[in-house]
């Protein structure tokens, strides 16, 4: 169940927005002995969800994606992990946040044509992430949740998320 994705696009009073959050808030209570301790730190911390802190992933830009295949038996090639590893450009562009999805079981990435001007916009990026949501999946992993403005949806099933904030350095 989603707490505060779907309030994308839909007009809410600020009361009913403030009620979804604690909703999800008391929701991530309700699971933080199941979740990874930086998951759910990163899930409750102030500046998650505060477009006016650098470090928020609101607005921010995909630089980059990989999604990489880890033999993790020496002896035995065909054991293998996924690991998914996310470089935003973060929506001030004065710094950037990497996630790293360890132990991936599942993933979808959904990604349309942005009919809003006719599917020839210049920008057919992912454009801005809108919002996003950590929770736990049916498997008891960690279930991330992505919406970005472009159309696109990531979902990403995973043991564990490490976020790392690099801030860039000012050269004056």
């Amino acid at each position: 169940m989603a707490y505060i994705l779907d309030t994308i696009g839909m007009v809410f009073h600020p009361e009913e927005i403030k009620n979804k959050f604690e909703e999800y808030y008391q929701y991530i209570d309700s699971v933080k002995e199941s979740l990874p301790s930086g998951v759910y730190e990163w899930a409750i911390t102030p500046w998650h969800y505060d477009p006016e802190d650098p470090r928020c992933p609101h607005d921010a830009w995909l630089e980059s994606i990989c999604i990489k295949e880890i033999t993790t038996d020496k002896d035995d090639p065909q054991t293998r992990h996924l690991e998914i590893h996310v470089r935003l450009i973060n929506g001030y562009h004065n710094g950037y946040i990497e996630l790293l999805y360890q132990d991936v079981k599942s993933y979808n990435i959904t990604k349309q044509v942005d009919l809003r001007w006719g599917g020839t916009s210049p920008n057919q990026g992912h454009r801005d992430w809108l919002i996003d949501e950590l929770r736990l999946s049916e498997h008891n992993l960690v279930l991330h949740e992505i919406l970005f403005d472009g159309q696109t949806r990531w979902i990403i099933e995973c043991k564990d998320i490490k976020y790392t904030w690099i801030p860039l350095i000012s050269s004056a």
